[in-house]
């Protein structure tokens, strides 16, 4: 036998004995039934379950791996199930197990041998008492060179979640349990349309995080619709607009001491609108800022029903405010928007400042252009004391009342220029009401008020005809009527809104005014009284007898806010008096029954318009 010959015998027998010794090795370290026993006796003293139904299978070559199948585990009302799971191990941290003491080896001696991990078909869920269960199904689960010394490995993990939403990500992981640090790194994932991107570190020891994430194509709509499904207590939002929560882009940085400060500052496109959204907290004093900015919000597209009426919108959307308001250090939050579309509305340069503190809000200033005009607006709602108390101020001003209508009505004659000051209030008893409202008064103005519907000169005008019968003094107005800068007083309840001390001129009339405002149905009514003391109604207007003149002539104007209806202004006949009652009726028959009738007199007017 030559000399080579002999060399590869001894390594061919050397490797054999190696690989023979490997295999003795891993048996001795690895029995299979010890292995079940040993698990299950471990997880309960952790206070799980864990089953091993099918067969446990050993490798030794070209890395020692115990593959496990049809494995069960439980922890109260969590269960789980795994196929097929796979753990490879690393020869020197296997061999390192081996020869310390299994009483002095600790959970990170264990881990430490572990090189690999392979779920395959795994599942989770969740039942509880409440019926309100969740389930992740369809885990896959590979990861290799698995260490613990802060260096990266890579993990690709795939599961489905409520039997509907697939899920795909591979990230890169590094894991310190020394010092109690995770890090996540290159992560890659969808979510049903949406794309995630970004990384993460968790420090537990401080306990502290920072990240970075990137989500872009984001259908929220779909996703819960796909939840809601499996858990038909989660509601597919509901939206004017068809494309509201179908296209959502996020980029969000933070930076999060647990029990000190932190930062976080997001980039959102919701839709096609952008904003921007930072918070931030302090180290020593822990109040709390939080500031959101945006271009553009139509904030109708996101509200279900009629976005005109406000009295619609969910007050759910204001639950996040509930437990800033109960935090006892004080919280900032800051709105500006360029343009806010509500209620069919325009607003712009919107600016918002609030503060929480301890269960008190404080509308530090809410300031905004709309309709022409200016709003300025502040309050304070104080929910920790025995009566909790509400009140608001607004100041109100350069409102162009044509357009404001027009949200609402098709059909508006009425123009001019609005202004108000107003203090609304809760009651005493707030607490204990059955239905809760709020109260308050307030002073407004009208300013270059046109309002054809109302011409008080041209009823005036056919009064004066009935008395006259002379057809050429009557003079046609036209459909337009002028109003001086109009005055009054309102007061609020909970569903009305009485006005008086109403007052302004027309022509050479002077009028005055109170009424009511039916919130729930937008009913109004009002008493109008005129007076004249000139012998012509205007300037250019028609002559009227000394019976019209120097007297109060009340009328009676009624209509619907919400519907597309004329008002309706009429003479009210039971407030007139006797006099001039029976006065007017005396002219009115000798005129229709004598010979004195006047060609052209519209008898059927002026008839509607004392007796209707």
């Amino acid at each position: 036998m030559t000399i080579f010959s002999r060399l590869l015998l001894t390594a061919i027998l050397t490797i054999l004995s190696i690989v023979a010794g490997l295999y003795i090795f891993v048996y001795l370290i690895f029995d299979p039934e010890n292995l079940r026993l040993e698990l299950y006796e471990a997880a309960s003293r952790k206070g799980y379950e864990i089953k091993i139904d099918g067969p446990l299978q050993t490798q030794v070559l070209p890395s020692p791996a115990i593959t496990a199948n049809d494995v069960k585990w439980g922890s109260l009302s969590t269960t789980g199930h795994l196929e097929e799971l796979t753990l490879s191990a690393n020869w020197i941290g296997l061999i390192g197990l081996w020869k310390n003491d299994n009483n002095t080896a600790s959970d990170l001696d264990y881990l430490r041998f572990i090189s690999g991990i392979s779920i395959q078909n795994g599942s989770l869920s969740r039942e509880t008492e409440s019926n309100y269960s969740w389930q992740i199904d369809k885990i896959q689960l590979i990861s290799t060179d698995i260490s613990f010394k802060e260096t990266d490995f890579p993990v690709q993990l795939n599961f489905r979640f409520g039997q509907a939403i697939e899920t795909d990500a591979q990230l890169m992981v590094s894991v310190d349990p020394m010092f109690q640090i995770f890090r996540v790194s290159d992560l890659s994932a969808s979510i049903g349309t949406a794309q995630l991107k970004g990384s993460l570190s968790i420090n537990s020891q401080k306990p502290s995080s920072n990240g970075r994430f990137e989500l872009s194509g984001l259908d929220l709509k779909q996703i819960v619709s796909q939840l809601h499904l499996q858990f038909p207590m989660i509601k597919v939002p509901v939206t004017s607009s068809t494309s509201a929560l179908t296209n959502i882009n996020i980029n969000v940085a933070f930076d999060l001491d647990m029990f000190g400060s932190f930062n976080v500052a997001s980039e959102l496109s919701l839709d096609g609108n952008d904003f921007s959204l930072k918070a931030s907290k302090g180290q020593v004093n822990e109040n709390l800022k939080i500031s959101v900015s945006g271009n553009r919000w139509p904030a109708d597209d996101y509200f279900g029903g009629d976005a005109s009426d406000l009295g619609k919108i969910d007050p759910i959307i204001f639950a996040p405010l509930i437990p800033l308001i109960n935090r006892p250090e004080q919280t900032q939050i800051e709105i500006d928007f360029q343009t806010l579309v509500l209620a069919n509305t325009e607003v712009k340069n919107l600016y918002t400042n609030i503060f929480t503190n301890g269960g008190v809000l404080q509308l530090a200033s809410l300031n905004a252009d709309l309709l022409g005009g200016q709003l300025d607006a502040s309050g304070k709602f104080d929910f920790i004391t025995e009566k909790p108390e509400f009140i608001f101020k607004t100041s109100v001003s350069g409102i162009n009342i044509l357009r404001m209508l027009e949200k609402s009505l098709s059909n508006t004659s009425l123009s001019g220029i609005l202004g108000f000051e107003m203090i609304l209030k809760s009651p005493s008893d707030l607490r204990n009401s059955a239905k809760p409202s709020l109260f308050g008064d307030g002073r407004f103005t009208l300013k270059e008020l046109n309002y054809p519907d109302l011409n008080v000169e041209n009823i005036f005008c056919d009064l004066n005809q009935i008395f006259t019968g002379n057809q050429s003094e009557r003079k046609d107005i036209g459909i337009g009527a002028q109003f001086s800068d109009l005055e009054g007083h309102f007061s609020v309840y909970s569903d009305e809104i009485v006005l008086s001390q109403i007052s302004t001129t027309a022509g050479n009339f002077k009028i005055t005014a109170d009424g009511i405002v039916k919130l729930a149905s937008k009913d109004f009514r009002f008493n109008v009284t005129s007076l004249l003391t000139e012998t012509l109604t205007s300037e250019d207007g028609c002559p009227v007898v000394s019976q019209l003149r120097n007297r109060d002539i009340p009328l009676i104007c009624e209509g619907n806010i919400g519907q597309n209806t004329s008002l309706t202004c009429n003479p009210d006949m039971k407030a007139i008096g006797g006099g001039l009652k029976s006065s007017i009726i005396k002219k009115f028959g000798r005129k229709t029954m004598g010979s004195e009738l006047e060609k052209g007199i519209n008898l059927l007017e002026v008839m509607e318009q004392l007796f209707d």
